[in-house]
């Protein structure tokens, strides 16, 4: 079920912008709903692109000409590490908006954290409760994105003051999740 939240006023669902960096190469990556598949822009040159998951670990993407790759998949905060047949690709991923809140210091000046959703997706499963003592890199909850799932974990020591979601809910792109004293 999608929350008001997780559409913009038209009732479509807002597109996800993201920085990608590799190496020294740095660009600009949109991502969109179109149907079942996603549009995914790289640099202004958009290409519409079945994804799939199966056993959590292998995915397969397909792109409009058939191509179809297959790939393992692992996150761990913004670095994401690409494994195909022949090479590992290890990019960063970054939601400019939810940078420019950090250097703006949203996140507060009285020892709080908030953490925010990195993209657009489903909470799948809450691991923590308001109260729960948490250690920097446990995992706080499941986040379903573009049919992968993706672990967001506590950003340093503390406890969860306030759990601002629950399994099933739709989420959007820096929208907060867990507020951590």
């Amino acid at each position: 079920m999608e929350t008001p939240r997780s559409r913009r006023g038209d009732g479509k669902v807002a597109p996800v912008k993201l920085i990608c960096r590799m190496g020294e190469e740095t660009r600009e990556i949109e991502v969109s709903r179109e149907g079942s598949d996603y549009s995914v822009s790289i640099d202004g040159r958009a290409q519409v692109v079945d994804l799939a998951t199966s056993s959590g670990v292998l995915h397969s993407i397909k792109l409009q000409n058939g191509r179809q790759y297959m790939f393992g998949f692992h996150r761990e905060g913004t670095k994401h590490e690409v494994s195909f047949a022949d090479r590992t690709v290890i990019v960063d991923l970054f939601d400019p908006l939810s940078m420019k809140r950090r250097r703006s210091g949203d996140d507060g000046d009285d020892g709080s954290s908030h953490v925010r959703a990195i993209m657009p997706g489903r909470v799948s499963r809450v691991h923590v409760a308001t109260g729960d003592a948490v250690r920097k890199g446990q995992g706080l909850l499941i986040l379903e994105a573009m049919k992968m799932e993706n672990e967001i974990v506590a950003p340093r020591d503390g406890v969860v003051a306030e759990l601002l979601v629950h399994a099933g809910e739709a989420v959007e792109s820096g929208d907060e999740l867990v507020r951590l004293e």
